[in-house]
């Protein structure tokens, strides 16, 4: 049994889109830290986790732990915690990976990731004055990513259970109001912040992408160098350079502009329809506009 379930898991983790992956990383990281906690009688594993995985607040002992930037988004401390997660994270992460592709996810993920990280730090030293909490979750990451989607398509509808059809507009503008109001609770007050954090985080993808800067480029590099994508050989790069040097500087210039000039079309009809999604929604676009933005994303 145990074999045929580790086999199920690999081959979606294989197989399984940047979403699928997230979630079977997160819940992996769920059970080995619950076997943890179950067992801090014999060792004190909770401690160990809190001060070693966990987004300390106090500034002197992040110094020395800054890999917590990026470990707390895979720590969850209960299973509703986790399953809310997971359930928000294949959502909006379904949405957003369809319209802008999904190789995007991981780096709007660690993107919303460490913006709301910086949010709680600040909060919880300079508003809440609790030096001595930690954060932990990855709310702050889907936030970024739900507030991505909302922004991107603000019509979309979503089922929910035991409500029905629901724009996704009014559900990010929801969640940004209870953390609006958390934020003055005495409960989870810096989770909330963090929360806010997060949206702050696909705000300013979305503010920046549009005016021609990508925020997520450089995590998109990192991701690629991490996953050790094939590159062409040494020998063929240099008889790539070979045949360019070769060319004349008119032919050379030519396919230059060739080139610019089949590329506009192509990012001018992209935003045209990112902004009709944003205006309409998304079920107002064409069976053709649906077809071209899926080959955007596969494209991008």
């Amino acid at each position: 049994m145990f074999r045929s379930l580790a086999d199920d898991i690999r081959q979606n983790f294989k197989t399984g889109n940047m979403v699928t992956k997230l979630i079977i990383v997160n819940v992996a990281v769920f059970v080995v830290t619950a076997l943890l906690f179950a067992f801090s009688k014999l060792y004190p594993f909770d401690t160990w986790i809190h001060q070693y995985l966990c987004l300390p607040a106090r500034p002197d002992y992040f110094l020395y732990r800054p890999w917590t930037f990026i470990t707390h988004l895979f720590i969850h401390g209960g299973v509703f915690h986790l399953l809310w997660n997971m359930v928000g994270l294949n959502l909006f992460g379904r949405i957003t990976g369809d319209l802008l592709g999904d190789r995007r996810i991981l780096p709007l993920y660690i993107f919303g990731g460490l913006i709301s990280g910086v949010i709680y730090l600040l909060s919880v030293n300079f508003i809440l004055h609790a030096p001595n909490s930690f954060a932990m979750g990855a709310s702050g990451s889907i936030m970024a990513i739900a507030m991505t989607a909302g922004l991107i398509a603000p019509d979309y509808i979503i089922r929910l259970l035991l409500i029905g059809d629901v724009k996704i507009k009014y559900i990010v503008a929801a969640f940004i109001f209870l953390d609006i109001l958390g934020t003055q609770a005495e409960v989870n007050t810096g989770g909330h912040f963090a929360h806010l954090g997060g949206a702050l985080a696909g705000l300013m993808f979305i503010f920046l992408y549009k005016k021609g800067y990508d925020v997520l480029l450089p995590f998109e590099k990192l991701q690629q160098a991490l996953t050790f994508q094939p590159k062409a050989s040494k020998h063929i790069e240099h008889r790539a350079k070979m045949r360019v040097e070769y060319r004349s500087v008119r032919s050379q210039s030519m396919l230059t502009r060739k080139s610019q000039e089949e590329s506009l079309p192509f990012q001018e009809e992209l935003d045209r329809i990112l902004d009709k999604i944003k205006e309409k929604g998304y079920e107002k676009l064409s069976q053709e506009e649906k077809a071209f933005l899926k080959k955007a994303s596969e494209k991008k």
